[in-house]
């Protein structure tokens, strides 16, 4: 009879490794289902975290065209409740266990350049026209300007002198001196005895009543205020901004488009002076207006001042009256720099009369010619003392004067006060402007929602995200911002 000893081996060994197939078979699905988990999870989050940014503020970008997710506090809960809606199936069920925010960039963070980074998107995409005139060389001119601004200051200076006041204070000769000869002498010595007066005068009038000088009606000027709360250049303190002269320039253009000022307020703003009080920073539209006007008349003054350097003829005629000054009140100044001080005055007189054209409404050339200047000598302390509008002026709409005539050169181009004052914005540095017009766009947008805040407003963020699904866990973090990287 015949041993038998390996019957069923055969079958053994399939079983066997039926086993192992179907071991390595399930362990290919888990491994599969792991990746598809640890898949699903990191989309989960980051469609989650899309969809959070995708719910942006929609008055900010409806009324400025900037893109911020406006809850910033409520980044977390957003989140989750996002993710919520995902990990539901059977075989690939999961939850989120903990969400972190790792890294979060505001509106105000770097000093504020997310805003920054917004605007010149912005102006990219809806570019102007061009909206100052002679830019090219302006940073030169300026420095010219505000030498001779601060040289027209030293000069007035003189006129606050105890021996200037005491000539300003002296009458016509006393009797048993010398009598003038003929009404002309008489005339010239009243005359300049008068412009000594309103020269030394001109500082303290300036700073003390800047719109009355500027304005024919300062009653029609709004006095709207600043709300209570700080805006956020009054609540945060943040790095130091490194900007290019192409970004300032896109700044500037774009506060010029959407703020208000005093030719062009804006309806629905609180406050009706916007690009003054960004220029300026004052509490209120009237502070800022008058910031506003003496910051103009400076760079007048200080223009016009040199023009007068250029013509032979005007300085001939200062030097005369400096001669008649000097000669009746007995001054131990120098008479050329009395004949300087006057100039400094004539130029003062002649940019009064250029800002008040200006804020009524007409254009005023940067740099003037021979043809552009409109104040004669004799009229200058008059007008200095705000008892004269000065030529071609009468009182018209908005506490201002209606245009009554050009100056020479039609062809060259015109400054108007507009103009102006976006000048004075491109020389304040330009953190300070952006925090200034995050404080413009919160305030007009707390009228309507008082939780906003421009802290809250979120341009990036990166989360952490735990997930539990079933015996795995996994960690995912996803990252989010409108700005390109």
């Amino acid at each position: 009879m015949t041993e038998r000893g390996g019957a069923g081996s055969i079958t053994v060994f399939f079983a066997l490794l039926l086993t192992l197939v179907l071991a390595v078979i399930c362990t290919a699905v888990e491994a599969a289902r792991a990746a598809a988990l640890s898949y699903l999870t990191a989309q989960a989050q980051e469609a989650a975290l899309e969809s959070v940014f995708a719910a942006y503020y929609l008055p900010l970008w409806e009324r400025y065209h900037l893109l911020f997710m406006a809850d910033g506090p409520g980044l977390i809960d957003d989140a989750e409740a996002g993710m919520s809606r995902y990990g539901d199936s059977e075989l690939f069920s999961f939850r989120a266990e903990s969400v972190q925010v790792l890294e979060t960039v505001t509106a105000v963070d770097e000093g504020g350049r997310p805003f920054l980074e917004e605007i010149c998107l912005d102006m990219e995409q809806h570019s102007t026209e061009r909206w100052i005139p002679g830019s090219a060389g302006l940073q030169n001119q300026m420095k010219r300007i505000r030498n001779a601004e601060l040289d027209v200051e030293y000069l007035l200076d003189h006129t606050q002198s105890e021996e200037w006041k005491t000539a300003e204070r002296q009458d016509s000769p006393e009797e048993g001196e010398q009598q003038t000869e003929g009404r002309e002498t008489e005339k010239m010595e009243l005359e300049g005895s008068a412009m000594a007066a309103a020269f030394g005068d001109f500082r303290e009038w300036k700073n003390q009543k800047i719109l009355g000088l500027v304005l024919e009606d300062p009653g029609c000027i709004s006095e709207a205020v600043c709300p209570g709360e700080s805006g956020p250049s009054g609540r945060v303190e943040g790095a130091a901004l490194s900007w290019n002269l192409a970004q300032k320039m896109a700044a500037v253009r774009y506060m010029a488009e959407h703020f208000g000022c005093w030719e062009n307020q804006q309806e629905g703003s609180v406050l009706s002076y916007e690009l003054e009080y960004v220029a300026g920073g004052q509490k209120t539209d009237r502070e800022n207006l008058a910031d506003t006007a003496e910051k103009i008349l400076g760079i007048r003054i200080g223009a016009d001042f040199l023009y007068l350097l250029t013509d032979q003829e005007k300085m001939l005629e200062a030097e005369l009256w400096a001669g008649v000054i000097w000669g009746l009140t007995g001054m131990t100044i120098p008479r050329t720099l009395i004949a300087r001080v006057i100039m400094g005055g004539w130029a003062a007189a002649e940019a009064v009369h250029d800002t008040r054209r200006l804020f009524a409404g007409e254009t005023v050339p940067l740099m003037k010619s021979g043809g552009d200047w409109k104040i004669s000598l004799k009229e200058a302390p008059a007008l200095l003392m705000g008892m004269s509008s000065g030529p071609g002026l009468e009182t018209g709409k908005n506490g201002g004067k209606e245009k009554t005539e050009e100056y020479a050169d039609p062809d060259r181009e015109q400054w108007n006060y507009q103009s102006y004052l976006y000048l004075l914005l491109l020389l304040e540095d330009l953190q300070t402007l952006l925090f200034r017009a995050m404080d413009v766009i919160e305030w007009n947008l707390r009228t309507e929602d008082r939780g906003f805040f421009a802290e809250n407003c979120l341009s990036y963020a990166e989360l952490e995200t735990t997930f539990r699904a079933g015996r795995y866990r996994f960690t995912k973090r996803a990252a989010y911002g409108y700005q390109p990287s």
